[in-house]
């Protein structure tokens, strides 16, 4: 399915070719438009590029924030929708090696030990040697009723470094337990820094399964990335720092 990304802090001389350039380094870009002003023409700074698969929009958040073009260096974050949740991101660099982190986030069996309290449940419904289907189920606090999603899990190589990328994949007969969360999706990458040094890149789709006061919905999200890297040190035993 298309994702579309937002681009901010662009050059008043990118045009939507040049734009469709930039991004067709991490993928096939389905559109890529500047924003322009409607009386004089001119850029706003900013635009949003089409790509065509979730996967290549990731890759291309990790790929291509920050880097310059035009002689301005852009942001790139997956746009949000007018409604709904947010793409949110959270990044680390950690003291291990890569294929520490990777051999761990991929044994997907050990995913209530190591997300544990948060996760309730991680029942594993199918696998193979690099992916693997599972039913999780989250603790929400009384009185709300805990949450769970039917999860497919992927584990590969990619770019130099590791790609853990996950979806909602739930199949008529599948276990429930509480309020099912229909929308679940994301990645995480990890890229070398060093022998014994890597860059944890989590990304997902903030949906919490219903509706909550935005105070609720923001310190959730905001609090997602910061457990997930947390759970990450705790199970590698390495220092927490506290971010």
């Amino acid at each position: 399915m298309a994702q579309k990304l937002f681009v901010g802090g662009l050059s008043y001389d990118t045009t939507n070719e040049s734009l469709h350039r930039f991004f067709a380094e991490a993928g096939t870009v389905v559109s890529a438009s500047v924003i322009t002003d409607q009386f004089s023409g001119r850029s706003k700074g900013f635009g949003f590029v089409e790509m065509s698969t979730n996967e290549e929009a990731q890759k291309a958040v990790s790929h291509l924030d920050g880097r310059e073009l035009d002689g301005r260096r852009v942001k790139v974050e997956i746009a949000r929708p007018p409604q709904g949740p947010p793409w949110l991101r959270g990044t680390a660099d950690l003291p291990a090696s890569a294929d520490a982190v990777f051999a761990m986030l991929a044994g997907f069996r050990q995913y209530r030990e190591i997300f544990a309290p948060a996760v309730k449940a991680a029942t594993m419904l199918e696998s193979a040697d690099d992916s693997a289907r599972l039913h999780l189920v989250w603790l929400y606090p009384f009185p709300l009723r805990n949450r769970d999603a039917v999860v497919a899990y992927r584990a590969r190589r990619a770019d130099g470094g590791f790609v853990i990328s996950w979806e909602a994949d739930a199949r008529p007969g599948d276990p429930r337990e509480g309020v099912r969360i229909d929308r679940v999706a994301g990645e995480t990458r990890i890229e070398p820094l060093a022998p014994d040094r890597c860059r944890v890149v989590y990304t997902y789709f903030g949906d919490l399964g219903g509706s909550f006061p935005a105070w609720a919905q923001e310190k959730a999200w905001r609090e997602e990335p910061v457990q997930y890297i947390r759970a990450i040190r705790k199970r590698l035993r390495l220092p927490d720092s506290g971010e």
